[in-house]
């Protein structure tokens, strides 16, 4: 299972800017229920949303409601070795976050795209990475094939 960095302003008693999850005892009790142990205190949660594409979700513990973001290692990594940046300066053009090798190309020219929506399948250390849509926008031209080698902000696709 990996471990997974979740950022909230307040849980519970616990008041923490991140928490590792490691660090919890997590229990599934049904699809929207969890029952979650911290510091030899349980917690009911319940799932209230989860949105996997962008790893936002909403729990409601404590008869109080809770926006929480997920980050994995490779998200954590990312941003520490400022490629996130890179994700995130306008949307002009969809360029690779960090060297790779593209897998697979998941829009077409021409196609209109959301916020969040996936574009490339990229190879990096030997990890399949997602790169989503910083933003809305058209798809004006692929720059790349599939197979093909790329460098950290190589431009992978023009849009419009």
């Amino acid at each position: 299972m990996d471990n997974y960095t979740v950022e909230i302003e307040r849980f519970g008693s616990l008041d923490v800017s991140t928490q590792e999850l490691d660090k919890f005892q997590w229990k599934r009790i049904d699809d929207s229920h969890f029952l979650i142990s911290a510091d030899h205190v349980q917690y009911l949660v319940t799932l209230e949303s989860y949105d996997r594409s962008t790893r936002q979700m909403t729990i409601v513990l404590n008869q109080k409601r809770f926006n929480l973001k997920v980050s994995n290692k490779l998200d954590l990594l990312i941003d520490q070795m400022g490629y996130a940046e890179g994700m995130n300066k306008g949307f002009s053009d969809l360029k690779a976050p960090m060297p790779g090798l593209v897998l697979e190309i998941k829009v077409n020219e021409g196609e209109e795209v959301a916020e969040g929506q996936a574009m490339i399948v990229l190879e990096a250390m030997k990890m399949e990475n997602i790169i989503k849509a910083p933003g809305p926008g058209v798809v004006d031209k692929i720059l790349v094939d599939n197979s093909k080698t790329v460098q950290k902000n190589d431009t992978l696709i023009k849009m419009k």
